[in-house]
């Protein structure tokens, strides 16, 4: 049961396409990992929290771009369109 309530808070938290921070303080660094729901990113570094979270969404759109690179679209004749990641 509590799999089906963290599934339904996720659906809640992640539906407008939010980004979840998690962040850790380790001596005189800030460590932050940042997801969307779908992909995670970590071991993003910075001696400010605004600049290891800068870096957090850098390396997420990165991995988003790199993501949508890998799924070829396929258009097929009656106006569907497929795609297959590579």
């Amino acid at each position: 049961m509590p799999w089906l309530i963290k599934k339904i808070r996720n659906w809640i938290w992640y539906r407008h396409g939010k980004v979840r921070y998690r962040i850790w303080l380790d001596e005189d660094r800030y460590i932050i990992s940042a997801t969307n729901g779908e992909i995670t990113v970590h071991d993003c570094y910075g001696g400010t929290h605004e600049t290891a979270k800068n870096l957090a969404l850098f390396k997420l759109h990165q991995a988003l771009s790199d993501k949508e690179k890998k799924q070829k679209w396929i258009t097929k004749g009656n106006g569907y369109e497929l795609f297959r990641i590579k």
